[in-house]
């Protein structure tokens, strides 16, 4: 559109309901694994379409922009949060990738038992709990129309610890930026550890061989996570087409933010003509995770900002990469996700 309006009158003039253009849609899922969970579908003028999970910690689902699909799905395919069973080995059954997924807040990494003897599940139980408040509104501020999301989700252990994430997604319906806060709240007196990870996931057709990874410099050398990964170091910003068997590969960035703090990582796919950007904070999210699977049915790129090497709480805490919130105290997280033509 050329010649689209530029003031909220304008835009008044063309849409008396700004529905037929852009806003926020409640929907349920009536069957499969998915059946009986809400979805907010958010569509906007310039073209992007998300799903917003707020019975599932208010995680970013499917989203595409301009007709084509940015995110990935896994083979399990949408699951309600009703299926994430925390158990031993249980993760890879209900894991639906999506847009982005919700790691936290007393593990990231494997299974394993703390040192209460509690059990902890790959990658927390944050990703698969309710939001025990969610809210959303549309408005005009000055000459931009907003829709802002906001939910409460709780973390809690009698007698451990209780921390609540409290997200606010914040979309300008005429563009194509989507901003995420996270305030993390210790509702208790006593300091709390906690782990973070923010599990972005692209697949195809947006994630391809054509596609090209443009991250800025790095504050320190690359690191794999296996030998798998370590074998394929020439390659880390490289797509290959699906393999059969292919084993993942991890790698950890350490990456050097702008003079605001931020680190930018831009995809590019020329065939599409779309670049999607993601920027985040580093002060508390100091270690990026870049996910990389080329096999055959499980074909994903994860960039994922977090706080650990996915090693384990204990491991992890003995290398001071735990983040600690003190009684009574909140820490809070910000990220963006920006979609543009090239």
């Amino acid at each position: 559109m050329k010649d689209r309006p530029k003031t909220k009158q304008d835009w008044l003039k063309y849409a008396g309901n700004m529905s037929q253009v852009a806003g926020l849609t409640e929907m349920e899922y009536t069957s499969g694994k998915a059946r009986g969970m809400r979805v907010w579908q958010v569509k906007t003028a310039g073209g992007l379409v998300l799903d917003l999970l707020p019975d599932k910690c208010m995680n970013i689902g499917a989203l595409s922009y301009k007709g084509n699909n940015i995110s990935w799905l896994a083979k399990n395919g949408q699951t309600s949060g009703k299926y994430g069973y925390p158990v031993l080995n249980e993760f890879d059954r209900y894991f639906d990738g999506g847009m982005l997924w919700t790691c936290g807040l007393k593990n990231t990494g494997p299974d394993y038992v703390d040192e209460n003897g509690v059990f902890q599940h790959l990658h927390g139980r944050l990703g698969i709990t309710p939001c025990e408040q969610a809210w959303h509104k549309e408005f005009w501020n000055g000459d931009d129309y907003m829709v802002e999301i906001g939910g409460v989700t709780r973390d809690s252990h009698l007698a451990f610890h209780n921390l609540t994430l409290t997200r606010t997604i914040s979309i300008n319906l005429l563009c194509n930026y989507i901003e995420i806060t996270d305030v993390i709240e210790n509702c208790e007196p006593e300091a709390a550890d906690y782990l973070s990870l923010y599990h972005f996931n692209f697949g195809y057709p947006f994630i391809g061989p054509e596609t090209k990874m443009v991250f800025p410099d790095a504050l320190s050398p690359i690191l794999p996570r296996t030998r798998a990964a370590e074998e394929g170091m020439d390659g880390w910003n490289q797509l290959e087409p699906p393999i059969d068997n292919y084993e993942e590969q991890c790698f950890f960035h350490h990456l050097k933010p702008d003079e605001a703090g931020w680190a930018h990582v831009r995809l590019e796919n020329a065939g599409l003509g779309t670049a999607a950007e993601l920027s985040y904070e580093t002060e508390l999210l100091p270690i990026l995770t870049e996910w990389k699977s080329v096999r055959s049915g499980e074909y994903v790129l994860g960039i994922e900002p977090g706080n650990s090497y996915l090693r384990g709480f204990a491991d992890e805490k003995k290398d001071g990469n735990v983040g600690v919130i003190e009684g009574f105290s909140t820490k809070t997280v910000r990220l963006k996700l920006h979609f543009s033509d090239i």
